[in-house]
């Protein structure tokens, strides 16, 4: 396992798995109330996947961090996500941008991958 590999898992897990205390609502994605997510495939497989790569791809290709978490707090109060998203974009601006395609496709596959992986093991 790659150093950035290891470095997204333990923001992940650090962002997804501590976030407790928390009832879930029928309306949102929220952890419930042990801080856990809601056993969801849509949630880790759709939601989580699209988004945290959509984040890094944004970081790869030079969206400014401002306008990136501005991105991040519509969408953590859409999805009631209780700022996950604007963790996992500051996490993301935490690594240097590739110049490749092929690289900035990478990284945020690579990126997406630790997210999902999070977001499977909190729901277990």
């Amino acid at each position: 396992m790659s150093i950035r590999t290891k470095f997204y898992v333990i923001i992940a897990c650090a962002t997804l798995l501590p976030q407790g205390a928390l009832a879930q609502r029928e309306d949102a994605m929220t952890l419930t109330y042990d801080g856990r997510f809601p056993q969801n495939e849509e949630l880790c497989g759709l939601a989580i996947e699209t988004i945290s790569k959509s984040v890094m791809l944004n970081r790869q290709n030079g969206t400014p961090l401002s306008e990136a978490m501005s991105q991040a707090r519509e969408t953590d109060e859409l999805f009631d996500f209780n700022d996950t998203v604007k963790d996992m974009v500051l996490a993301a601006y935490e690594f240097p941008t590739m110049n490749s395609t092929e690289g900035k496709l990478d990284a945020s596959e690579d990126f997406a991958n630790v997210w999902v992986n999070a977001c499977h093991r909190a729901q277990r």
